[in-house]
């Protein structure tokens, strides 16, 4: 998919399909399971200069925002942009800003060494694969010495595709065609690569995630006990590499 396709497939969603799913209770109990999990690791502090990497519609930097110093969202949807702006205006919410802009070919200059805290949530399996090396490269030098770096992506391992032809139509309608899963000890080893150090993966969504996105309408007794079955199956060795969703956990040397 041509970088202009990609732009009017994600206007689109924005403008349709989003309201449906990230307003939905599911997705917020997964969003806020993701914002737990980054406050254990040390990424959530109420001092952090945050830089999110394709925030989308602002609905997630809305609940961290309240949580940090400040919030900086980049993303290539004008109409998500716009949504994440207004948004957090509406709420209140002064210390977060949205900016349209190719991920890939950012201009660092203005923010060299400025973050705290980068969050690519949803973000790397996007990219191509020959531009991540790059991409992560550039994104490390946006850090402090010292700040940390987390990215949140599907696995290839995921259990849940033993049922993705059940529901592939429904997939395909909100995801572009050349998004992947990715592999979690590829990207360690990729960040490693790139300069990065400390480097972990870690496990933490094994249904809750997809069914957010084939079912936002699910009830909620059902999302919350997906949940509480979600968090005893990350915890166990061995089977929790099946899960659906991987965090990469990074920090820039000092």
């Amino acid at each position: 998919m041509s970088y202009r396709d990609e732009i009017a497939h994600h206007n689109s969603f924005y403008t349709q399909e989003s309201k449906l799913i990230f307003g939905s209770f599911i997705f917020n109990l997964f969003y806020r399971k993701l914002i737990n999990r980054l406050k254990q690791e040390g990424l959530i502090f109420r001092e952090a200069r945050v830089l999110s990497l394709g925030c989308g519609d602002g609905h997630f930097e809305s609940i961290i925002a309240p949580l940090v110093a400040s919030v900086t969202g980049l993303d290539i949807s004008s109409t998500a942009v716009d949504q994440a702006n207004r948004k957090c205006k509406e709420l209140g919410i002064e210390n977060f800003r949205a900016i349209c802009t190719n991920l890939v070919d950012f201009d660092p200059s203005n923010y060299q060494g400025k973050f705290d805290v980068i969050l690519a949530v949803g973000l790397l399996h996007h990219i191509p694969e020959e531009q991540l090396p790059a991409l992560l490269q550039q994104y490390l030098l946006f850090l402090k010495p010292g700040g940390r770096f987390a990215s949140s992506d599907p696995s290839a391992m995921r259990l849940v595709n033993l049922f993705k032809r059940l529901f592939q139509r429904k997939y395909a309608a909100t995801h572009t065609p050349d998004e992947r899963e990715l592999i979690p000890h590829e990207v360690k080893m990729l960040a490693k690569n790139s300069g990065f150090q400390n480097v972990e993966i870690e496990f933490y969504d094994f249904f809750m995630g997809p069914l957010s996105w084939v079912w936002p309408s699910c009830p909620s007794f059902i999302a919350i006990c997906g949940h509480i079955f979600d968090q005893i199956l990350v915890r166990i060795p061995v089977i929790n590499r099946y899960s659906s969703a991987f965090l990469l956990l990074a920090d820039r040397p000092r």
